[in-house]
This record gives C-alpha cells, sequence and structure tokens, in this order.
C-alpha cells in the first residue's frame, strides 16, 4: 500500500506539472496555475518513496525544466510573464535536487544494509572457524573463550537469518507467480527457508549439543546449516518432480530473482541469458517463458540453443528486434 501510495503521489505531481507547461504553451502565462499546487511539490512525505520512486520523480520535474526552458526561447507566445516562470523553475530546479538527494540517500541506505550482512556473514564464519578449532582440541577447550565464540556465531546468525527470511518472504510471491504463468496453473509449488533459528535463541540452540560437537569435531547448528526445501504439491521437487517440471522450478526461481534485483537495485535491468533451457519442455511450457521475457519488464536477452530450427520457433514469437550468432570450432559469424 505504501508503494502504490508513492506512486500516486509521484503521478500527481506529474499532472501538476503538465498542467502547468500547458497553461504556458498556451500564452495564458504560469499565473493560472493554483500556487498552493506547486508549493506542494516540496510538501510530500519522503518516508515511503523507494529509490525507483525518487529516480522517475527526479526525472518528471527534469523534463519539466526542459520544457519551461524550450517554451522561453520560443518568441511566438504572447503575454508571457518571465519573471513567473523563473521562480516557478527555481522552485522545480530545488525539488529536482531533492529528489537526487534523497535517492542517493535511499542508494546510501541499501549499500549499508547490504555491507552490514556482509560483516555478519565475514564474523559468523570466523566464529565458526574459531570454535570448530576449539571442538577438534584433544584437551577440553577453555570454556569462557567457547562461549565468545558462540557468542558470536548467535547473534550475527540471528542478523543473518532475519535477512534471509525477509529475502524468501518476498522471493516467493514472485516465484509462485512465475511458475504459475508457466505451468498454465497446473501445478502448485513452494520454496520454504529453513534454518535452526526457528528453534528457538540460536545461542541456546548451539550450546544444546556441546558435547556431540565435541564428539564430531565440528558444530552440528548454526547458520552453515541453513537450507531451502522446494516442493509441488505437497512433496519435495527433488522426489516427485518430472524433469520438465524440475527445469520449469529452477527457470521460475531465476525469473523471480531476476525481478528481485530489478526491483531493489536501483532501478538497473540486469542482463538475461537463457542458456539450452528450453531442452525438457513442452511446447506450451516454452510458450509461455518466451511470453513473459519479452515482456516490456525484461530487458537485453540472450538465448542459446543447439537446434537452429528450434531457436528459429522460439525467436519468431518475440515482440522485438533480435540478432543470430553461430559459434563453429570457436568462430563466432553473424547471420
Amino acid at each position: 500500500m505504501k508503494k502504490r501510495n508513492s506512486f500516486i503521489r509521484i503521478c500527481a505531481l506529474a499532472l501538476v506539472l503538465c498542467l502547468a507547461l500547458a497553461f504556458v504553451s498556451c500564452g495564458g502565462g504560469i499565473d493560472r496555475l493554483r500556487a498552493d499546487e506547486i508549493a506542494r511539490l516540496d510538501v510530500y512525505s519522503e518516508a515511503d518513496y523507494t529509490p525507483e520512486d525518487w529516480a522517475r520523480l527526479s526525472e518528471i520535474y527534469q523534463n519539466a525544466v526542459d520544457e519551461i526552458e524550450s517554451l522561453k526561447n520560443k518568441k511566438d507566445i504572447e503575454a508571457f510573464d518571465h519573471e513567473k516562470v523563473n521562480d516557478e523553475m527555481s522552485k522545480i530546479k530545488t525539488g529536482a535536487q531533492r529528489a537526487a538527494e534523497a535517492k542517493e540517500e535511499a542508494e546510501k541506505a541499501l549499500a549499508e544494509a547490504k555491507a552490514a550482512k556482509i560483516a555478519a556473514l565475514n564474523n559468523y564464519n570466523k566464529a565458526l572457524q574459531q570454535r570448530n578449532a576449539l571442538l577438534k582440541m584433544e584437551e577440553e577447550p577453555d570454556a569462557t573463550l567457547m562461549e565468545l565464540w558462540e557468542q558470536q556465531m548467535a547473534m550475527n546468525g540471528e542478523m543473518l537469518y532475519a535477512k534471509r527470511q525477509a529475502f524468501v518472504s518476498e522471493l516467493v510471491p514472485l516465484f509462485q507467480e512465475i511458475y504459475q504463468h508457466i505451468s498454465g496453473n497446473q501445478e502448485k509449488v513452494g520454496l520454504h527457508y529453513i534454518s535452526h533459528c526457528q528453534r528457538g535463541p540460536l545461542l541456546e540452540v548451539i550450546q544444546r549439543d556441546r558435547f556431540k560437537d565435541r564428539a564430531v569435531g565440528y558444530s552440528l547448528h548454526g547458520m552453515h546449516r541453513d537450507d531451502l526445501e522446494f516442493t509441488i504439491g505437497d512433496y519435495q521437487m527433488k522426489r516427485e518432480g518430472s524433469q520438465g517440471k524440475t527445469k520449469s522450478y529452477v527457470i521460475a526461481l531465476k525469473l523471480a530473482q531476476f525481478s528481485f534485483l530489478q526491483r531493489t537495485c536501483s532501478n538497473t535491468t540486469p542482463l538475461l541469458l537463457l542458456d539450452d533451457i528450453f531442452d525438457k519442455l513442452d511446447a506450451q511450457r516454452v510458450e509461455a517463458i518466451v511470453q513473459l521475457v519479452s515482456s516490456d519488464s525484461f530487458g537485453q536477452i540472450f538465448i542459446t540453443d543447439t537446434n537452429r530450427d528450434h531457436l528459429d520457433q522460439i525467436l519468431h514469437r518475440l515482440n522485438g528486434d533480435f540478432r543470430i550468432f553461430e559459434v563453429n570450432n570457436g568462430e563466432i559469424a553473424y547471420v
């Protein structure tokens, strides 16, 4: 809901600026635009704006600046109040600067969050390595030192768990929606995050079986034992999934990761490589995948296939331009 409200506000700003340009281009002057509407440009709350919202807002502002600049240079516009237009341009430029600064801050916050996650992972792995070294000792290890490394594992592990759980929670709906499209709503799939953190406070879980850990010489519990469970219907994919269903599952998961990166990486569209993925898939699933990746949501796509006839059929379903390259004995030729 927050993102939708943010989008509505962006659209409202765009509408206000378009009205302003329409009044000016008709020769009526900027004074016909209500001042309170322009003033609202600097009043909206920024709390709910995402980096993508700020990028779009900044683009709206810049387009308005460019349009007004071009209108000022046209001599055929009568009764053009340059002083008022300059005043409104100043407001618009201020808004553009604020949008750019807020976008930069949002991206900085994302980078800091990523850095914190990497630091937590490194600290956890270091603590795990040190605890395992103590577990392998022939003599009884120092209890205080052991507990110190266990506390480090628990603290950083629970931080990682929260990040991973949030990622999986956001990824799963995207993944399921894409799989339903590929399969034609024929199967229901799931993706479940399994972690020792789900058994209780991680420190207690790690310390609970310290005696067993000493016997085997390594840590049996912790974030390094996390796993993902892939299901189709009520069964695990690795036991019940056919080759076609398994391949559909993997493709849907990768496309969901693509969408996630596209939404979270500063409005950047990744490159998509489909490397010989259509083997073992029936015509209906191939058609669904091609229809999906040829939409406006995807950018540049590379498709590889060893069957030229098969590839031609795929490319004819794509909406947009394409080029074909053949690779023979290491030589690349444009077809």
